[in-house]
């Protein structure tokens, strides 16, 4: 391979060295730059580097008698950078010399540029993106030598105090050791907790007179969802009633006949079968009462009640009604489902957890979930239900 050949080659090489070492060391500085940018910063180069503002009102670099100006341009056109040559303060062709400029920025990838010849000056390859805040290292080769120079560019930065500090509510904290859990998204469906549903049936059959409550109403636990009126119920009712009466009518008859028999005026056979009836009287007393148990009424409360036909459907639980089957006017009987009320005090997420994630969730952590359909957001507790 021909000396020629191994030029370039030997070049980048040298570059890229160069390159690292000023990426790896420079110093901040301010730079001035062109078109509304300033380039503050001191220039860092191999010998004897002289500071100075060059004729394009950019940061010019000079070692010896070779000279290279850094502008910002961006007058009509997104930033780039321009270079201009000189030596001994005179301007060269842009093509005599080749240059590579390295931007590092914090967070981000390091940016290489390159240049061609337009005009008079050396045109960078890419953009330079906002903001304009970086460190920069130049480098270059002319008539066989090879120069660096760098420098720190800052923009769009503040400094605070440390009353500003304090006021904002801001801490600066050295960084230490720490536990670093990942954050896994996972898809889910809202459900109601199954164990708060309560379907409402009728406690008897009849025919509904009163709905007074709504499909997505909020209920307190007793609240009257709807008005039946039950013959079957009226009837339990009116047994429970007249064997009340006969209760009170067989308990006076025991006491008379006790009394007779006492007072040896009538057989004690009589009196035994007024005892009998007495307890037959009780005992359907207590039947009469156990039916309408069996049916959610009090019988104490039977004697109070106006119209033995009507009796309410009140809510077991306070929740939402999310079901409604009933309208007035119509027949239900006892095994239908005409209200579902849940209480939504807790709730249940169904997550999709995929294979690759199962190995990171246990039971017992926490979980936030957010609602895709409005700025909803709440946490919870992973379990297996």
């Amino acid at each position: 391979m021909s000396k020629t050949n191994l030029r370039p080659i030997i070049f980048v090489i040298i570059l890229g060295v160069i390159l690292g070492g000023l990426i790896l060391s420079l110093n901040k500085s301010d730079s001035s730059e062109e078109s509304g940018h300033t380039i503050p910063g001191a220039g860092i180069d191999d010998v004897g580097t002289e500071e100075k503002i060059g004729p394009k009102g950019g940061k010019i670099f000079t070692t010896d008698n070779f000279s290279v100006e850094v502008t910002i341009f961006e007058k009509g056109v997104e930033p780039q950078f321009r270079l201009y040559l000189y030596e001994n303060d005179k301007p060269v062709s842009p093509a005599s010399g080749k240059v590579i400029i390295t931007l590092s920025r914090l967070g981000r990838p390091v940016q290489l540029f390159t240049f061609k010849a337009v005009g008079d000056y050396l045109l960078g390859d890419q953009v330079i993106e906002e903001p304009h805040s970086f460190d920069v290292a130049i480098a270059a080769e002319w008539q066989g030598k090879v120069f660096h120079w760098g420098y720190s560019q800052v923009e769009a930065r503040i400094e605070m105090s440390e009353e500003t500090l304090v006021s904002t509510g801001i801490e600066i904290q050295t960084a230490g050791p720490a536990i670093i859990k990942p954050t896994i998204q996972m898809p889910g469906i809202i459900l109601f907790n199954h164990h708060n549903i309560v379907r409402v049936v009728p406690r008897a059959p009849g025919i509904i007179v009163e709905v007074p409550r709504h499909l997505g109403e909020q209920v307190e636990e007793g609240a009257v969802l709807a008005v039946v009126e039950s013959q079957l119920l009226a009837d339990l009712r009116s047994q429970y009633l007249a064997a009340q009466k006969r209760l009170v009518l067989a308990n006076t008859n025991l006491r008379r006949e006790k009394q007779l028999w006492e007072e040896k005026i009538t057989a004690k056979q009589e009196y035994l079968t007024t005892q009998q009836l007495q307890s037959e009287a009780e005992i359907t007393l207590e039947l009469a009462a156990a039916k309408l148990r069996a049916l959610g009424e009090a019988p104490e409360r039977v004697n109070q009640l106006t119209n033995l036909t009507r009796y309410e459907i009140r809510s077991p639980i306070s929740g939402l009604i999310t079901t409604k089957a009933v309208a007035r006017g119509q027949v239900v009987r006892e095994d239908d489902e005409i209200f579902t009320v849940v209480d939504t005090s807790t709730m249940y997420v169904d997550l999709t957890v995929y294979p690759n994630n199962l190995s990171a969730i246990k039971l017992g952590q926490q979980a936030i979930i957010k609602s895709t359909a409005s700025n909803i957001q709440d946490s919870g507790e992973i379990s297996a239900q």
